[in-house]
């Protein structure tokens, strides 16, 4: 199910226009799509997943951490944790971001996103590495390079077997991640079991 804010945007607080200025109440609007799939035979409450790109993403941090429970597991992409939430029960996260992001810069900060938000963008690995904090995982993460320049956080001895992980893609931008060797989608299929 591929919802959609209105105009392109979420009501993410201090992000992003015009959905965040004309106070659009977009966790309601997901609520329902979320009960409307529910309510069908063939769905799988057990096996409920969120992603989201960009400001996709940011929504997908603040609804999932406040409505705890509803999903095995959650996937940001090129975003970051504006609300500064944390989930307040077990929930596995997979966040993929390219660097440089001129967008929501990776390191944080301002960046072009500025011109959408009225508030600086949290560091993505800060907010990973809290989130993975709330999941009572290791403090430190396990980094890895690969070949391709692709590098991978991943935060062991999680509660409840939760699993986060942060991907850091070179140089594609603020983009779907994708490369000759890497692929999002294929990462986003594996970290959600459906692959």
């Amino acid at each position: 199910v591929f919802p959609q804010g209105m105009a392109n945007s979420w009501n993410v607080g201090p992000c992003c226009p015009p959905s965040n200025l004309v106070g659009t109440d977009d966790a309601a609007f997901l609520g329902q799509v979320i009960d409307q799939v529910l309510s069908r035979d063939d769905t799988d409450a057990e096996r409920l997943y969120l992603t989201g790109f960009s400001n996709g993403a940011l929504m997908t941090y603040s609804y999932a951490c406040a409505n705890p429970g509803t999903f095995a597991a959650v996937a940001p992409m090129s975003g970051s944790n504006v609300t500064g939430c944390s989930p307040s029960e077990p929930l596995s996260l997979l966040h993929q971001h390219s660097d440089p992001d001129l967008v929501v810069p990776f390191n944080g900060g301002l960046g072009l996103g500025v011109l959408v938000s009225s508030a600086p963008f949290p560091d993505v690995p800060g907010s990973v590495a809290a989130w993975a904090a709330a999941d009572g995982c290791a403090a430190e993460a396990e980094r890895t390079v690969a070949e391709d320049g692709v590098e991978r956080w991943v935060w062991g001895g999680c509660s409840a077997g939760t699993t986060v992980e942060l991907v850091k893609i070179p140089a594609v931008g603020h983009v779907w991640p994708r490369t000759a060797t890497y692929d999002g989608l294929d990462e986003l299929l594996r970290f959600f079991d459906l692959a």
